[in-house]
């Protein structure tokens, strides 16, 4: 079985950047002296400390002053010079960053999300299939929500039996056995 790494995809999307990787996303704040609630996208969870200062989409820089794993991917989180509850407001809903060349490199069955979002699925015969634009975690493992270039997206799991091929220099994914899910 192929393995996504590291960035189990939720809703909202995540945004796409070649330069670095959403590790985490700021749900809401907590209490009123500047905590905030956090969703971590890294195994184990706060591991996310491990990539700290992240960076918020917009390029702001944060450290964390505290952090605590309270449920699942669920952290409280407080960062370094946030300390009201008006700051920690402002934060609600940031994705976080890290750069890339901060995190692990991937061994040959493991990609990151962010690797695979844009890649171009092409049938074994050449055909192409439509563009990945989404990683989806539901529980199963991960699904590729492939948008062809007319008509409704589809998903197609990320397994070995239907991925043949993965080529990110050439941008592209081989795929076999996808006729059932379109």
């Amino acid at each position: 079985m192929l393995r996504a790494g590291a960035v189990p995809v939720s809703k909202p999307a995540l945004p796409h950047d070649a330069r670095r990787v959403c590790l985490a996303r700021i749900l809401r704040a907590h209490g009123v002296q500047g905590a905030v609630w956090v969703e971590s996208f890294t195994l184990p969870p706060l591991a996310l400390k491990a990539y700290a200062p992240l960076q918020t989409q917009g390029g702001r820089d944060l450290t964390f002053a505290h952090l605590q794993e309270v449920r699942g991917a669920r952290l409280r989180a407080r960062f370094s010079g946030v300390e009201s509850r008006a700051a920690a407001d402002e934060l609600a809903g940031e994705f976080l960053f890290a750069p890339r060349q901060k995190l692990p490199r991937q061994d040959a069955d493991t990609w990151y999300h962010a690797d695979l979002l844009g890649l171009t699925a092409e049938s074994a015969d050449g055909a192409q299939l439509g563009k990945i634009v989404g990683v989806h975690e539901f529980g199963a493992g991960p699904l590729l929500e492939v948008r062809p270039p007319e008509g409704e997206s589809f998903f197609l799991p990320f397994r070995r039996e239907h991925v043949a091929k993965i080529d990110l220099a050439s941008k592209r994914l081989v795929v076999e056995h996808w006729e059932g899910f379109v």
